[in-house]
């Protein structure tokens, strides 16, 4: 196990065989308990190694790539909190107080009669 941040990383384990399984290239291994599982060839140093992993010889945590995709993720997280419920949290709120059958009732600002 290569993953720097997995729980297993630099622990070996009996290689079963490789297999393209959930769209992408897994190791098939037998833990402690004799139960087999799989993991993404990329944990591992059963697959080719990445170019920028290879060039970065451990000075670089993180690829562009993926720190480019992290930053998009915040993007779009911090867009969706910023989008105003209130309007749609209003009108639930306004339905759940006032008992039903009656409505709410606006003033027109031309004559300040209701409507």
């Amino acid at each position: 196990m290569t993953h720097p941040f997995h729980p297993w990383s630099g622990r070996a384990f009996l290689l079963v065989g490789l297999r393209q399984t959930w769209g992408e290239d897994r190791v098939l291994f037998v833990d402690e308990a004799a139960q087999l599982l799989s993991l993404p060839v990329a944990w591992t140093d059963a697959g080719p190694v990445d170019a920028f992993v290879r060039m970065a010889a451990g000075r670089c945590p993180f690829k562009v790539d993926d720190l480019l995709l992290l930053a998009r993720m915040i993007v779009d997280i911090r867009a969706a909190a910023a989008v105003p419920e209130c309007q749609a949290v209003s009108a639930v709120s306004a339905r759940e107080i006032m008992p039903s059958g009656r409505t709410l009732r606006r003033r027109s600002a031309a004559d300040g009669r209701t409507s």
